[in-house]
């Protein structure tokens, strides 16, 4: 994981006019009415004459489809009724066709239709963040949002994004009805070999459709608003030698923008503390294994990680690598269900011949973590 912050998810509130089926079936008397408009009748006399009903008891009816929008007056002569496109749809559907306003949620970055479950959770106004902390790029104006998500035929299902599955046709935005607002969430970003994932945790659950270019741009710049990136990294270097770590350089920026830093040793403090649950040299990088980023100094990283790498032939390079050794039989111990002390310890004395370290040199650096379970590991015993 390379970031891991609370953030505000930009959303854009606007409203939309949907075509839907209605639920309630259209009578048969209507349907003939509207199907005669369709063949051409158009004056209240010829319908009734075809339809066979009395004038002046038909006329509230067309006045009433008119309402509906099913037919049309003509504004010349107000005893026509045309057959609107509305009427045209309930024809072709079989069932009535309405049209209604609709207020949905589009993702401030993508432009897809949030899901149906973020409606449920409270928006924030920009206004309400006046002074209250830096957020940047977190809105783009609503010229630049694509609405080509706002296609019917693009959505398989429907109700996941709060429309109803009745609806055939967005027919396009109410002027000036886009409102920018805020849902609050969790970012997560992950570096999978050369690829970054990136996850939008809400308290009604996980949205994974953005990429990380599209997340990159809500991180807060490293250090702000208090200190510059470089700041950042000569603090976190000192915070480093206080725990027991000696740095070759001063430390620098990935392509993240998250610092790194290349160790050249480390005292025994360092091998016997944690972080995120797990011993801090196992997120060292060292040889050809990768550094696991580490979250820790939140004051200083504010939810972005830091890299830590062992100097090539460095001897901290070969401790680090026997014990994520180590650390990589117990876990696949556990996985089997066998992680009592004579187990690990037969695991990895069998499997020590593939690492080209000897026993005794693998026992030293685990004793050095003071960690339990490492030590066992070694030496067979639940505890020296």
């Amino acid at each position: 994981m390379i970031y891991q912050q609370q953030a505000l998810y930009p959303v854009l509130e606007i409203v939309v006019r949907i075509r839907e089926k209605s639920r309630e079936q259209l009578g048969d008397f209507e349907s003939h009415i509207l199907r005669f408009a369709g063949h051409g009748v158009s004056d209240q006399a010829e319908f009734a004459f075809v339809i066979g009903f009395p004038e002046e008891k038909l006329v509230p009816i067309l006045h009433e489809l008119s309402g509906r929008g099913l037919l049309s007056q003509d504004s010349m002569h107000a005893t026509k009724f045309m057959l609107s496109e509305l009427g045209k749809l309930t024809i072709a559907h079989g069932a009535e066709v309405l049209e209604t306003d609709r207020v949905i949620l589009l993702c401030g970055l993508s432009g897809r239709l949030v899901p149906r479950e973020l409606y449920l959770m409270p928006t924030i106004d920009p206004s309400q963040l006046r002074g209250s902390r830096f957020v940047p790029d977190l809105i783009r104006e609503s010229s630049e949002i694509t609405l080509s998500h706002l296609n019917l035929g693009s959505i398989p299902n429907k109700r996941a994004v709060n429309l109803p599955e009745e609806a055939i046709e967005i027919c396009g935005v109410l002027a000036q009805s886009e409102k920018p607002k805020f849902l609050e969430c969790e970012i997560l970003l992950f570096k999978l070999g050369v690829e970054t994932k990136v996850e939008l945790h809400f308290s009604h659950g996980k949205v994974d459709w953005l990429s990380a270019s599209d997340v990159l741009g809500l991180l807060e710049p490293l250090g702000y608003p208090a200190s510059s990136p470089v700041q950042v990294v000569r603090a976190l270097a000192e915070e480093l030698k206080r725990i027991g770590l000696v740095l070759d350089g001063q430390g620098e920026l990935d392509s993240n923008s998250n610092p790194v830093f290349t160790l050249s040793g480390c005292d025994d403090r360092f091998f016997e503390q944690k972080v995120a649950g797990r011993l801090y040299p196992l997120h060292v990088a060292a040889g050809s294994l990768l550094a696991r980023p580490v979250p820790g100094f939140p004051r200083i990283l504010r939810g972005r990680t830091l890299s830590l790498l062992a100097r090539r032939g460095s001897k901290l390079e070969r401790d680090v690598i026997v014990l994520r050794f180590i650390d990589q039989v117990i876990t696949e111990m556990k996985i089997k269900r066998q992680s009592n002390p004579e187990q690990l310890f037969e695991a990895l004395s069998t499997r020590t011949s593939e690492t080209g370290f000897s026993l005794e040199e693998i026992k030293k650096v685990s004793l050095r973590t003071k960690d339990e379970t490492f030590i066992a590991s070694t030496t067979g015993q639940a505890s020296v």
